[in-house]
C-alpha cells in the first residue's frame, strides 16, 4: 500500500514505430545512426549511408544514398526545406526536400556534426558549419565564386558536436563548449569539461538549444544549462571582470553605448548515469540516461558508472528521465527497446524538435492558458506537438509528454478520483465525454463506499442538465440520502419534472430531524415546481399518524411546513390557525400584511397569549370588524392563567387584558363599549384605581349605585364624592369630604361646583367646630363668598392661627376684585363707543346701483323695491333710464347719481370732487369711498346743518323744524324736477 502511494505517474506516454509504418523495414536491413526532426518531416540516417525521409507516422516518403559510410548527423533548416548531412566518408550534403537541388562538400576526414544556417532556406549565403576528426570547425559559405569555407576554430582536437541558432554557433570539441558570435565574428565564451570527466571519444556531446538564449549541454554525466545575456561593457569592466570572453556591439569597447554578450552557467550538476541526449520539457529537462551493470566491483569506477571497457558487462534498458535543473528527479520511464542488451551510451540518442518550433508553440499555449508547456510544481504538462525520438540501431520510439486524458486514466485506476476530476474539469471544453465518464465514475464509488457527503458535493459540480439530476435524484433515493442533495438541487437553469421535486419533499417527512430543513426547502422553493395540494395532503397525512400513533414527537417545523403550504395555496385563514397555534412571532405583521381581521375574530385569547400589547392595538383598531362584544365574550370565558409557586401567574391574566381592552377601547371612543362601562367601574377599582376618577368623570353610561358600591367596597372615598354629587346627594359628599379627607381646598371646590348657597353653610358649619379648618377656610374663602357671613359666625374667644395674614389676604383679595373689576368696566366702555362709531360710518355709506335692469344679479339684494323706489330729487323712478346709475343710503333716501350731484352744488353741500372712476367697484353693488369726504344723503345733510345753525344761532331748533326743513327741501327738488318735465315735453 506504501508503495502504491508513493507511485510517480509516467512524465510521458510511449509509441514504437511498429508494422504500420516504414521503420521497422528499413531497420531490418540496416542499423540507424542518427535522426533529425522537422515540423513536418523525419530524417533518419543509417550506417549504410542512407537517408530516409519519413512523415511523422513514420511512413517513408523519400529516401537518397547521400555517403558511403555511417551518416552521423543530420540538419534541417528552420523553415524544413534543407536537409544537411555528414558522414565517416568525409563529405556533407544538403539536400533540397522539395526540389532536386543537392550540394556535396567533401573534406577529406570523418565529419561527425553539421548544422545549417536556421535561414538557409532564405538567405543567398548558404551557410552551414562542420566539423569532425580534423579538429577544425568550418563555416561554409557561398559566394560569387562559388562556395568557399572558413575556418572558425582549429587545433583542439575533435568537433564532437554542433548547434546552430540564431546568430550563435555552440560546438563542442576535446577541449569543451565553446561559442560564436556570426554577427560579431568573435567567440563569446568557453566552457571547460568538468574536471575527471571520461574521454571525449568515448561518450558523445549533446547539445541543445531549448531558446534563442538557453543552451542545454550533456556529455557523459555532466548537465550544464548556460543563458547568454547582454549588458553594457562598462558596467562590466567597472565591476572589475574580465572582459577577455566578451564581444561588444558595434559602437566600440570605450563608448558608454557599447553592450556585449556574456554566458552564465545558470544550472549545473552531475548525474550516476551517462547521458544519452537531451532535450527541454517546460522549465526542465528530459534526459536520456544509459546505465550498466559492472560484471565486478572493480569494473565500476566511481562517479562513471558502468563506463564501456573490454570488461563483460551487462547493459541494462535505457531510461527517460525529467529532471529539474537542480537535479531533482520528477519521474523515470524505462524504455524496452529492441536489443539493448548489446548496446552502450553512443549506441542511443534522443531527438527533440528544433528550437525554432519551440518557442512558437510555448508563445500559442500560454496565450491559450492551459496548454502551455511548464512543470508546475512537478507535474504531467500537455503538449502533443513536443515529440522526443529516442533511437537505438534497431528501433525507434517516440514518446511525448502525456495529455489530460492519460492522466486522468492513470489516476482513475488508482482510485485517485478527486484529482482524476480535477484534471477532466480543465480538459472540459476539449473532452466533455472523459469528464462525464469520469464524473459518473467518481458519483458510483462514492456511493459505493458510503462516502455520502463527498457525492453532494460532488452532483453540482458534475450535473449539468435535467436528466442528469433526475437519474441521480432516484439514485440517492435508493440509498435514502436525498435529505442530504435536496439543498443541492437546481430549480431552474435546469428545472426537473414536478414529480421529483414532490419526490424529495416527501422524502423529508418520516424523520422528524429533518422537518426543520423540509420548511427551509418550502420556503425557498418556488411553489411552481411541485404540486402543492399533493404535499399538503401528504403532510396531513404525517401529522394525523403522528397524532393516532402518540409517538411524542416535536411536529412544530411540520406544522410550519403546512402553514407554509396553505400561504402558497391561498388558503391563508388556515395558515392563520396554525400560526396561532404556534404562536409564532411576527403573527401581528402577517395579519395586517394580508388583512386577516375577520379570520382572527374568534381567536382573542389566542393572540392575547402570544402578544398583549399588540393584540390590544389590533382588537382596538378593528372593532369594527372584531366587535367588542365577542372579544369581551371570549377573554371572559377564557380561562385564568395558571398560577406559579411564587405567587405570580404563569402568563397573561384574561381579565386584566380585558380591562386594558375595554380602557383603550374607551380612550379612542368614549361612547363605544358603553354597554360594559359599568364592568370598566369594577376593573378600573381592581387594576387602575388612580384611572377611576377620570373615568368616572368622563363616561356617563355606567350606573352610579353600582359604581358607588364599588367604591365603598375599595374605600374610594374622592370617587365616592364624585359619584354623590352627581346623585344629587351634595351634603353627604360634602361630609365625606370634611370627615374622611379633611381636605378643606377640596370641600370649597366641591361647594363651588355645585352653586348652592346652602352647601356654604353646611360647610362652614362643618368647620367652626375646628380652629384649624376655620383657619383653612377664611385663607380660601374670599373669593366665592362674603368673609364677613363667616367672621360674625365665629365663636367668641376661639383661637385661630394666623389669622392676622389671613385677614389681610381677604383685604388684599377684595381690593384686586374691585381693581379688576373696575377696569373691566372701563375697557367695555370704550369698546363700546368704538363700536358705535364705526357703525355709525358704515350707516352713513352709500351702495352704489349699476346698470339698473331686469337682468343685474345683485340689484334686487341692495334694493328690493328698486323697480318701485323713486329719486328724492327729481322724483322720477330710479329705473327710468338704462343708463342711469342709482346712488342709495342706508337712511332709505335714493338718488339718481346725477341728481345727487345737481342737489349738492345747488345746496351749497361739500360733498367730493370725485368721478366715476372713483367709486369702488365690486362685483354686484359697490360703495362709496368710506372715508370722512365721502357723499352724503342730501336730506339728511340739510336737516342737520339746519339744527345746527340753530343750535349755533339760539333759536332753539327742535327735531319737528328739522324735520319741516327736510320736508321743504324735497318739495323744491320735485318743483324743480316738475318743471323740467314740462320743459322738455313743450320741446317735444
Amino acid at each position: 500500500m506504501e508503495m502504491e502511494e508513493e507511485e510517480d505517474e509516467p512524465r510521458l506516454k510511449y509509441q514504437r514505430f511498429g508494422a504500420g509504418s516504414s521503420i521497422p523495414g528499413i531497420l531490418k536491413s540496416d542499423s540507424s545512426s542518427c535522426l533529425c526532426v522537422s515540423p513536418k518531416i523525419l530524417a533518419l540516417g543509417t550506417h549504410a549511408g542512407q537517408v530516409h525521409l519519413l512523415d511523422l507516422n513514420g511512413n517513408e516518403v523519400k529516401r537518397f544514398h547521400a555517403h558511403g559510410a555511417t551518416v552521423n548527423e543530420l540538419c534541417f533548416d528552420n523553415r524544413g526545406e534543407y536537409v544537411g548531412s555528414c558522414s565517416d566518408d568525409g563529405t556533407v550534403v544538403v539536400t533540397g526536400l522539395y526540389t532536386d537541388e543537392q550540394s556535396k562538400y567533401d573534406y577529406g576526414r570523418p565529419i561527425k556534426t553539421v548544422a545549417l544556417d536556421p535561414d538557409y532556406a532564405v538567405k543567398k549565403s548558404r551557410q552551414f558549419v562542420s566539423g569532425g576528426m580534423a579538429g577544425n570547425l568550418v563555416l561554409n559559405s557561398k559566394g560569387w565564386l562559388g562556395s568557399r569555407d572558413h575556418v572558425l576554430h582549429s587545433g583542439e582536437g575533435t568537433i564532437h558536436a554542433v548547434k546552430w541558432c540564431g546568430s550563435l554557433i555552440a560546438w563542442a570539441n576535446d577541449a569543451g563548449v565553446k561559442m560564436y558570435d556570426c554577427t560579431e565574428n568573435q567567440r563569446i565564451t568557453y566552457i571547460g569539461r568538468p574536471k575527471g570527466s571520461p574521454r571525449p571519444d568515448l561518450f558523445k556531446a549533446h547539445l541543445h538549444w531549448a531558446t534563442d538564449t538557453l543552451l542545454l549541454i550533456g556529455w557523459a554525466d555532466c548537465v550544464k544549462v548556460a543563458r547568454v545575456s547582454t549588458r553594457s561593457l562598462a558596467v562590466s569592466a567597472g565591476a572589475g571582470g574580465d572582459t577577455s570572453h566578451l564581444v561588444a556591439t558595434p559602437g566600440g569597447i570605450g563608448e558608454p553605448s557599447a553592450a556585449v554578450r556574456f554566458v552564465e552557467i545558470v544550472a549545473s550538476f552531475q548525474t550516476d548515469y551517462y547521458i544519452s541526449g537531451l532535450a527541454p520539457l517546460g522549465e526542465s529537462l528530459v534526459l536520456l540516461a544509459y546505465q550498466s551493470t559492472p560484471t565486478s566491483p572493480d569494473d565500476a569506477q566511481p562517479g562513471h558508472p558502468g563506463a564501456p571497457g573490454k570488461s563483460a558487462k551487462a547493459a541494462r534498458k535505457p531510461e527517460l528521465r525529467v529532471v529539474t535543473w537542480a537535479n531533482e528527479e520528477l519521474g523515470t520511464d524505462i524504455l524496452t527497446m529492441h536489443g539493448f542488451e548489446h548496446y552502450r551510451a553512443n549506441d542511443y540518442l534522443l531527438a527533440f524538435a528544433h528550437p525554432a518550433l519551440v518557442a512558437p508553440i510555448r508563445a500559442a499555449n500560454t496565450a491559450a492558458g492551459e496548454e502551455g508547456v511548464s512543470f508546475k510544481g512537478g507535474q504531467w504538462v500537455e503538449a502533443e506537438e513536443l515529440l522526443y525520438y529516442v533511437v537505438s540501431p534497431k528501433d525507434v520510439v517516440v514518446g511525448r509528454p502525456r495529455d489530460g486524458r492519460d492522466r486522468v486514466l492513470w489516476l482513475m485506476q488508482r482510485d485517485r478520483y478527486e484529482e482524476a476530476l480535477a484534471t477532466a474539469e480543465a480538459r472540459q471544453t476539449t473532452d466533455p465525454q472523459l469528464y462525464e465518464e469520469v464524473g459518473r465514475t467518481y458519483l458510483e464509488h462514492s456511493l459505493a463506499t458510503g462516502k455520502f457527503a463527498r457525492a453532494v458535493e460532488l452532483c453540482p459540480r458534475l450535473l449539468k442538465d435535467a436528466a442528469a439530476w433526475e437519474r441521480w435524484v432516484f439514485h440517492f433515493a435508493q440509498v435514502q440520502q436525498l435529505p442530504a442533495l435536496a439543498p443541492h438541487i437546481p430549480t431552474s437553469s435546469p428545472r426537473l419534472r414536478d414529480k421529483v421535486y414532490e419526490v424529495v419533499l416527501n422524502a423529508f417527512l418520516p424523520n422528524p430531524q429533518d422537518h426543520k430543513q423540509l420548511l427551509e426547502l418550502v420556503r425557498g422553493w418556488p411553489t411552481q415546481l411541485y404540486s402543492v395540494p399533493a404535499v399538503i395532503a401528504a403532510v396531513q397525512r404525517r401529522l394525523a399518524t403522528a397524532r393516532t400513533g402518540a409517538t411524542g414527537v416535536d411536529l412544530h417545523e411540520l406544522k410550519e411546513v403546512l402553514a407554509e403550504l396553505y400561504m402558497a395555496d391561498g388558503q391563508r385563514e388556515r395558515a392563520l390557525s396554525i400560526y396561532l397555534q404556534l404562536q409564532r412571532p411576527g403573527l401581528f405583521d402577517f395579519i395586517h400584511l394580508h388583512k386577516l381581521y375577520a379570520a382572527a375574530h374568534d381567536k382573542v385569547a389566542l393572540l392575547m397569549a402570544l402578544d398583549a400589547d399588540r393584540a390590544l392595538d389590533l382588537l382596538v383598531e378593528q372593532r369594527h370588524v372584531i366587535p367588542a362584544a365577542s372579544v369581551v365574550a371570549q377573554l371572559q370565558a377564557a380561562p385564568p392563567a395558571p398560577t406559579c409557586q411564587g405567587g405570580g401567574t404563569g402568563g397573561p391574566d384574561p381579565k386584566f387584558f380585558l380591562h386594558r381592552y375595554l380602557a383603550a377601547l374607551f380612550e379612542r371612543d368614549p361612547t363605544d363599549g358603553g354597554d360594559y362601562h359599568a364592568l370598566m367601574v369594577e376593573s378600573h377599582a381592581e387594576y387602575e384605581p388612580q384611572k377611576l376618577m377620570r373615568f368616572l368623570t368622563s363616561s356617563q353610561f355606567y350606573p352610579l349605585e353600582g359604581a358607588l358600591e364599588v367604591c365603598r367596597r375599595k374605600h374610594m372615598v374622592k370617587e365616592q364624592v364624585y359619584i354623590l354629587g352627581r346623585m344629587g346627594s351634595t351634603r353627604e359628599a360634602l361630609t365625606l369630604i370634611m370627615t374622611k379627607l379633611g381636605d378643606i381646598e377640596q370641600a370649597i371646590e366641591f361647594v363651588q361646583g355645585q352653586q348652592d348657597d346652602d352647601l356654604w353653610e353646611e360647610l362652614i358649619k362643618h368647620s367652626l367646630s375646628s380652629p384649624a379648618l376655620v383657619g383653612a377656610l377664611l385663607e380660601h374663602i374670599g373669593l366665592y363668598i362674603d368673609p364677613l357671613n363667616l367672621l360674625r359666625r365665629l365663636p367668641e374667644g376661639m383661637q385661630i392661627p394666623k389669622l392676622r395674614d389671613r385677614l389681610v389676604r381677604i383685604v388684599a383679595d377684595y381690593r384686586a376684585q374691585t381693581s379688576l373689576r373696575d377696569g373691566c368696566n372701563n375697557i367695555l366702555r370704550a369698546d363700546c363707543a368704538a363700536l358705535s362709531g364705526k357703525h355709525h360710518l358704515e350707516a352713513r355709506r352709500a351702495v352704489r346701483l349699476d346698470d339698473l335692469c331686469e337682468g343685474a344679479p345683485h340689484a334686487a339684494m341692495a334694493e328690493p323695491h328698486a323697480h318701485t323706489r323713486r329719486c328724492c330729487v327729481c322724483v322720477d323712478p330710479l329705473l327710468a333710464s338704462s343708463r342711469a346709475t342709482a346712488v342709495v343710503f342706508f337712511c332709505a333716501h335714493a338718488y339718481h347719481l346725477r341728481c345727487l350731484k345737481q342737489q349738492t352744488s345747488t345746496s351749497g353741500i361739500s360733498g367730493p370732487t370725485v368721478e366715476e372712476d372713483d367709486w369702488r367697484t365690486c362685483t354686484g353693488p359697490t360703495l362709496v369711498s368710506g372715508d370722512k369726504r365721502g357723499w352724503s344723503c342730501a336730506l339728511c345733510y340739510s336737516a342737520r346743518n339746519s339744527r345746527s345753525s340753530s343750535r349755533g344761532s339760539g333759536t332753539g331748533g327742535t327735531r319737528a323744524g328739522a324735520a319741516r326743513e327736510h320736508v321743504a327741501a324735497g318739495e323744491i327738488g320735485r318743483s324743480k324736477s316738475l318743471e323740467r318735465k314740462a320743459r322738455l315735453k313743450g320741446e317735444q
